[in-house]
């Protein structure tokens, strides 16, 4: 990202919100860490020998204030929005163009690689928000099962689209699209960390499980699993939340 030098057509704008989304998903995963940190800071603080009263009240205090650690949801939704009127303008300069309208239209042109491809159109409406959301309804699973949220937890996709439907009515918002929310699992597991795989004893799948699962790389998944930033060189398998 270069704030300092003037934009000149829809590719640079893309290539800068591409920047802000992958650095809202780093920030999104520290966030999350520090949560998880916090939220045992005071059970292993209580374990010490000697303390002060002050010293107790500010551990609590940073458990209760990291726990309500959030991004801010309309940014990540601006962000989608900017990308889809990006778009919007893309097709409109090239129809323009094609129609023989006069003006430059080579800023909403997409620019063409070497090899003569052109560059890669965001793949989903409001992508970064369903990401942020799929990130937050797995966390709510996992901290409700009653874990600490350090170790890694597989979840069921049936029980992640319930809590990402209650989160949307929570909101007072529609719910995501199945095909937002599909497309936003396979994104996040090119991520490092981030696991969506079958579930192996294909016999303890239910009809939900089946409804709820997603296909892609060849193969029907069934289960979330996001690792903790220190856990994302091996990943293990845990029960399901």
């Amino acid at each position: 990202m270069n704030e300092n030098t003037e934009l000149e057509s829809l590719d640079g704008l893309t290539s800068e919100v591409r920047d802000v989304r992958a650095a809202l998903a780093d920030l999104t995963a520290a966030l999350d860490e520090v949560a998880s940190w916090s939220k045992t800071l005071p059970d292993r603080w209580a374990g010490t020998e000697g303390s002060t009263a002050g010293l107790d009240t500010a551990v609590r205090a940073i458990a209760e204030a990291a726990a309500n650690l959030k991004l801010p949801q309309a940014v990540i939704e601006q962000l989608a929005v900017l990308e889809q009127e990006a778009n919007r303008a893309r097709v409109l300069g090239e129809a323009a163009a094609d129609a023989g309208a006069t003006g430059d239209f080579t800023g909403f042109a997409a620019e063409v690689s070497g090899d003569g491809a052109e560059a890669d159109a965001n793949h989903v409406q409001y992508g970064p928000a369903v990401e942020l959301a799929v990130r937050q309804a797995y966390s709510a699973l996992v901290h409700r099962a009653g874990k600490d949220g350090a170790t890694p937890r597989w979840v069921s996709l049936a029980k992640l689209r319930g809590e990402l439907e209650h989160a949307a009515v929570e909101a007072g918002r529609l719910p995501y699209s199945r095909e937002a929310v599909d497309a936003a699992l396979e994104e996040l597991a090119l991520q490092p960390g981030i696991h969506v795989q079958a579930e192996a004893n294909q016999q303890a799948l239910t009809d939900e499980d089946h409804a709820a699962a997603v296909r892609f790389g060849g193969s029907t998944r069934h289960l979330l699993m996001i690792e903790s930033a220190e856990r994302t060189t091996s990943a293990r398998r845990a029960p399901r939340a």
